[in-house]
């Protein structure tokens, strides 16, 4: 658990040296730079530096007895005060930053996402969309990868009463969730991979590669074709 709160720590601009000491501040009233370095594999100079980083963010205190410096951490709701701060600065430079947004004006665009955080980004996409879609090959890949993500996903449909139709491998497993019709494409028409069409996007999922792959497809044309490809095999199934 130490390993992904330091993570969190980190996603809030933390140092890995800054996480750690932080954590273990956390446990105690309060400590001595000593004690710290004797209680992690920093070094000591390292240690009396990122305590007085974490002094400057406001994150760590100090009181001084006896000549000598007792830190402590500071309550973690801090943490939240920091994101509600990040979340207006970014409010407020949105406007420049969408004015600054230069669009690709070519007809098509085809954009390639890798990973995990790659699936992360096209599946947040389809809720920005706001639109039902339809697709091939539905699998339930995406919850045995990303379970919390996935789950969130799902909920997000349902608040957004996003539908979708789609076809699964027959034999094969699917994702089941209300917000969604399924019908059985026979074997001689499977494959490994998942096609969505949303809006004016077609997103290929390759979850067969090391790393799972989905290459985005922005074109009114294809969208169109893929769609009307899904509606003949639906209507025939």
């Amino acid at each position: 658990m130490g390993m992904m709160h330091e993570e969190i720590l980190a996603s809030m601009g933390l140092t890995k040296n800054e996480a750690e000491i932080y954590l273990l501040l956390l446990k105690e009233p309060e400590s001595l730079a000593s004690r710290i370095a004797r209680k992690t594999r920093i070094s000591r100079p390292h240690v009396y530096d990122t305590l007085n980083k974490l002094a400057e963010k406001g994150l760590a205190s100090y009181v001084i007895k006896n000549g000598n410096k007792y830190f402590k951490a500071v309550n973690p709701r801090i943490f939240e005060d920091l994101l509600d701060e990040r979340k207006k600065k970014l409010s407020e430079a949105m406007p420049f930053l969408l004015n600054s947004f230069s669009e690709n004006k070519s007809e098509t665009k085809v954009e390639v996402y890798e990973g995990k955080e790659g699936i992360k980004s096209v599946f947040n996409d389809i809720i920005r969309e706001k639109k039902d879609f339809v697709g091939f090959g539905a699998t339930d890949r995406a919850m045995q990868l990303l379970p919390d993500f996935t789950k969130r996903y799902l909920k997000l449909r349902e608040k957004y009463n996003i539908k979708a139709r789609q076809l699964y491998n027959q034999g094969g497993s699917y994702l089941k969730t209300r917000m969604s019709q399924f019908k059985p494409l026979p074997k001689e028409f499977s494959g490994p991979a998942t096609t969505l069409v949303y809006g004016r996007k077609v997103a290929i999922f390759m979850w067969f590669t090391e790393e799972p792959i989905a290459v985005v497809i922005e074109s009114r044309q294809a969208a169109k074709a893929y769609k009307n490809y899904f509606e003949l095999m639906w209507a025939s199934l």
